[in-house]
């Protein structure tokens, strides 16, 4: 699979709050695993700023209709996230290069 890879969680308020607090890369997908985003940083915290709507990307986000997300933590988290991005199609990250 492309991506983050590992377990799928539903991307509600619940499961959120109960992500981990470390540095990590996640992925937010809809139903069928259409890759919606792809972010790095303190799991937790970054996802709950994209279910408040904090950020330039979740209008894109939410308009494609998000339902889980993935999550791992890392060492080099950008580096990970920058390499995730050249090589996954998402439908609302801008593109690199």
């Amino acid at each position: 699979m492309a991506g983050v890879g590992g377990d799928r969680y539903a991307f509600t308020d619940d499961n959120v709050s109960k992500a981990p607090e470390e540095e990590g890369v996640y992925q937010i997908e809809r139903d069928g695993g259409t890759i919606i985003y792809i972010g790095s940083g303190k799991i937790r915290a970054r996802l709950q700023s994209h279910r408040r709507k904090e950020n330039d990307a979740d209008a894109c986000i939410f308009r494609n209709a998000p339902t889980h997300y993935r999550r791992r933590p890392c060492a080099n988290c950008k580096a990970v996230e920058q390499h995730l991005l050249s090589t996954t199609p998402t439908l609302c990250n801008q593109r690199i290069g």
